[in-house]
């Protein structure tokens, strides 16, 4: 917690407050590098401590029904580019351009992230939105032989039930 609470979390979430993450500690052997969720970066700088990120953002409770009661409960949750609140896509590709260094950066905090968390070759990396999928192919995933699913990001479509539904059947969850 203390050094990747601030950038990531685990799929476990109390159902009745969403942003209280002591249930992640109260839980922990339900935590797993099953699956691994990646988004590109956090829109917003919110000096996030002890896993609040996926915990209290405007669309993170799609996250919450789609994994909360499936086995997706206790996988792991993080974006690939760490610490650059900028809020779209296009800015942080404009960023990266600007700050190639970056790329190679958080690939080394990746590979030592996913090393720390017990990775292995059955991880699955779920990467959610077209940049975060483009820049996962082009630079983090050359050292990984794992299964990538490619999924919308959870803010860009649908309800809930549809957005859940859909990843589902893309990992052959049956609900």
């Amino acid at each position: 917690e203390k050094k990747y609470g601030s950038y990531s979390s685990w799929a476990i979430w109390n159902e009745d407050n969403k942003k209280d993450t002591c249930i992640i500690r109260t839980n922990y052997k339900q935590l797993n590098s099953k699956y691994v969720f990646l988004g590109l970066n956090i829109s917003k700088d919110c000096n996030l401590a002890g896993w609040q990120n996926f915990h209290g953002g405007r669309q993170d409770w799609k996250l919450v029904g789609t994994c909360n009661h499936t086995k997706l409960r206790g996988s792991y949750l993080a974006d690939i580019f760490k610490n650059i609140p900028i809020k779209t896509a296009s800015e942080l590709k404009k960023y990266i351009q600007k700050n190639q260094k970056v790329i190679k950066q958080n690939v080394d905090f990746f590979n030592k992230e996913m090393k720390d968390i017990g990775m292995t070759k059955n991880t699955v990396f779920i990467v959610l939105g077209k940049t975060a999928q483009d820049y996962f192919k082009d630079y983090f995933q050359n050292v990984y032989k794992n299964k990538v699913v490619n999924y919308l990001h959870y803010s860009a479509w649908g309800t809930k039930k549809e957005w859940a539904e859909g990843l589902w059947k893309k990992l052959g969850i049956e609900n």
